[in-house]
């Protein structure tokens, strides 16, 4: 009965945000909060306001962190980055199953006492920057592209393990989208139900992954 109530909460909301995207993937400026009071303290010092009075989409998933979802605007964030420590800027997030939804709200502009924390540039002068990088065949921070280099698009893996890669940069963690994950103790997947036959709730363990890149 509880899994029936899930589902249907998750497909209600999902034609929600189908209305408001047309898709599961959600774009625009996307701040992540790490679901820790530190997270909650953090976005308030930095803004001086907590993150659910802001009047815009808030999501949420599975691991308790929040997503505040702001519009697309003519300026484009330069790159994704860190606030805090647990407080992350990123490009999209995928509506799955797990999503919750904290407060209906079309997505707002930026605040102003947000605004003063993001790398915004016109996306017109970020389009001819990137695209001037890339025929250059060099990444716009000016390094070799150590992710397309050494993995492949798509999927996850542990963050934990790609820092053990001998060609790995403190600074690279600015530049991808991490997620604490259950994984699955036997079959390395992230955990869930009939993940493999060996799957239990004690047979798993959580890992800070990689989102969008593989081994």
């Amino acid at each position: 009965m509880w899994e029936e109530r899930k589902k249907k909460k998750y497909e209600d909301e999902l034609g929600y945000i189908l209305n408001l995207f047309t898709s599961y993937t959600i774009e625009g400026i996307i701040i992540k909060i790490d679901a820790s009071e530190d997270g909650d303290s953090d976005y308030k010092e930095k803004t001086g306001v907590n993150f659910l009075e802001e009047e815009t989409l808030i999501l949420g998933d599975d691991d308790n962190d929040a997503f505040l979802i702001f519009r697309k605007e003519k300026d484009k964030v330069a790159s994704t980055k860190d606030i805090t420590k647990n407080i992350h800027v990123i490009n999209s997030y995928n509506f799955e199953s797990g999503s919750i939804i904290h407060k209906k709200c079309r997505p707002a502009k930026v605040p102003n006492h947000l605004r003063a924390h993001l790398a915004l540039v016109n996306v017109n002068i970020y389009n001819n920057i990137v695209n001037n990088f890339n025929n250059m065949k060099i990444s716009p921070e000016g390094e070799e592209d150590f992710f397309s280099k050494n993995y492949k698009k798509g999927g996850m893996c542990s963050l934990k393990q790609m820092k053990r890669h001998p060609e790995w940069k403190d600074e690279y963690e600015n530049k991808i989208e991490t997620k604490r994950v259950h994984i699955c103790k036997s079959c390395k997947g992230k955990w869930m139900k009939d993940c493999c036959e060996d799957y239990s709730r004690k047979n798993r363990v959580m890992l800070k992954m990689v989102v969008g890149w593989q081994e």
